[in-house]
Order: structure tokens, then C-alpha cells, then sequence
């Protein structure tokens, strides 16, 4: 008798025991469960903040745009090539007009005492020079160009004649025939088509400049866009954000769906 009371007291006390410990783990899994969502409440407000804070920053620029009925009918990017030795070669101005989704390429002449290291003066200085209003600037070397090559790709072209160019500054020697041009070969080839500073030549560089934007500027490119736009930031000197690039996005990508219009522009009073 005494045993068996025992054995029972024995097995109450297990009994006893388990249902402690699931109330124990039923009440830790509670707590956990409520740290989980204080941290996702928490971790949401840090990162709406964050993105908040973000848009405010951007909100004064000038072609940071939040719909269409904001978007101004047209944008001008200035680009400047660069010599290895700090030279100005020439400028390039990439136009959009968002109304028509269509674009322009024009070749430039540079305005006396460029000066790379200065690009909003220099930004400035053509705007004066040709009576155009610009929007932004993108600076690039010679050897960041060879980096921007290679995000976007070569240029494929199909060379009727054979050059074969000896300068005090750079040299060209290209075999007639198809071939990709990448790096020092597409901006010397760039250059070496403007050397005299001709209209005729300018126009000339911005028709190349046409071509290689229909190679490169494809749905896939578009899709991609981000990845790409970030990857090129990196590789020259700018002024232009993701902030403006995600509002032309779809400019862009509608006008790349219909097929690019890009025609070339010469200015009158080309100097």
C-alpha cells in the first residue's frame, strides 16, 4: 500500500512537471514572438524614415521630377571627354524631350578655358558659348572611359578604310572590316573623327555617338537599369543621382519599346 502511494505520488509529480514546462515554453515562445515584432516594427520605421529622409534630400533638384505633369518637356546632359592630359576635347549634349520620347545628339566645339575640375563653370561656360540651357554634366576620362566601356559594351562597327593616325598625343591604327571597338580604341576613334573641329566633323562624332546609344540602349539595358546606372556613376564625375534616373526611367523605356528617335542637332553658332 505504502508503494503504491509512492508510485503515485511519483507520477502525479511527473505530470506535474511536464505541464510546467509546456506552460514555460508556451510562454517563451510568446515573449519571442512579441521581440520578433517590436524588432519588424522598429526595423520598418528605421527604413520608412531612412527613405523619407532620402526623397527630402533630393527634392530640390531640378529634373527630380514625381509625375509627368512635373516633368519638364525637355533635359540637356552635357558630357566632356577628357584627355591623359586634362585637355577638353570637345562636348557632347545629350538631349530629352519627354513629350515627343524622342532624343538629340549634338557635338560641340569647347569654349575657351575649360576646365574639367570646374564642371559647373565649365557647365556654364557652354551655355553662354551656344545659348542652351543645361541641366546637368557628366565628366569622364580617358581611363574612366575604358571602366564606362565596359559596363556598357563595345561599339560595333564596320570600317570601309583602314586608319592609320600617328598624333603628338595619341595614335589610332584600325584594320578595315567588322570589329568592337572598346576603351582607348572607341575614344581615340571618337577623337580622331573630330580632329579639325569642322561642322561637318562634329556632326560626324554626334552620328557615331547615335549609333552606339541604338547598340546599347535596349530593353535589356532598361530592365536593368538600376544595376547599370550605378555601375556608371562610378565611373566618371556627375551630378546626376538614381533619384533623377528613376524618374526618366519610364521615358526611356517607352521610348526604347517604340524603337529610339535620335536625330543630330547643329547649332549656328557652332564656335
Amino acid at each position: 500500500m505504502a508503494n503504491y502511494k509512492r508510485k503515485k505520488i511519483k507520477l502525479n509529480t511527473g505530470n506535474k512537471d511536464a505541464a510546467t514546462r509546456k506552460r514555460q515554453r508556451r510562454f517563451v515562445g510568446v515573449f519571442l514572438l512579441l521581440l520578433i515584432i517590436v524588432a519588424s516594427a522598429s526595423a520598418v520605421t528605421y527604413f520608412r524614415e531612412k527613405a523619407e529622409n532620402e526623397r527630402a534630400e533630393y527634392a530640390e533638384s531640378d529634373i527630380t521630377l514625381v509625375d509627368d505633369s512635373d516633368k519638364k518637356e525637355s533635359v540637356n546632359i552635357l558630357f566632356v571627354p577628357v584627355s591623359a592630359d586634362g585637355e577638353v576635347l570637345y562636348l557632347c549634349v545629350f538631349g530629352i524631350n519627354t513629350s515627343s520620347r524622342s532624343y538629340t545628339v549634338m557635338c560641340l566645339n569647347t569654349p575657351p578655358n575649360a576646365d574639367y575640375q570646374k564642371p559647373l563653370e565649365l557647365l556654364q561656360s557652354a551655355e553662354d558659348t551656344y545659348g542652351i540651357k543645361l541641366d546637368r554634366y557628366v565628366v569622364i576620362t580617358r581611363d574612366q572611359f575604358k571602366d564606362f566601356m565596359q559596363v556598357l559594351g563595345g561599339y560595333e562597327i564596320n570600317l570601309k578604310n583602314r586608319i592609320d593616325y600617328a598624333g603628338k598625343d595619341f595614335t589610332l591604327n584600325l584594320q578595315a572590316g567588322k570589329r568592337t571597338l572598346y576603351g582607348d580604341l572607341f575614344f581615340n576613334y571618337l577623337r580622331y573623327t573630330g580632329l579639325s573641329g569642322s561642322e561637318r566633323e562634329r556632326e560626324q562624332q554626334a552620328k557615331i555617338i547615335i549609333d552606339y546609344i541604338r547598340q546599347r540602349l535596349t530593353k535589356e539595358t532598361v530592365d536593368n537599369g538600376d544595376e547599370i546606372f550605378s555601375r556608371l556613376v562610378n565611373t566618371c564625375t556627375t551630378n546626376i543621382n538614381i533619384t533623377d534616373f528613376n524618374k526618366y526611367q519610364s521615358v526611356i523605356k517607352a521610348s526604347v519599346e517604340k524603337k529610339l528617335k535620335i536625330s543630330v542637332i547643329k547649332l549656328e553658332n557652332d564656335k
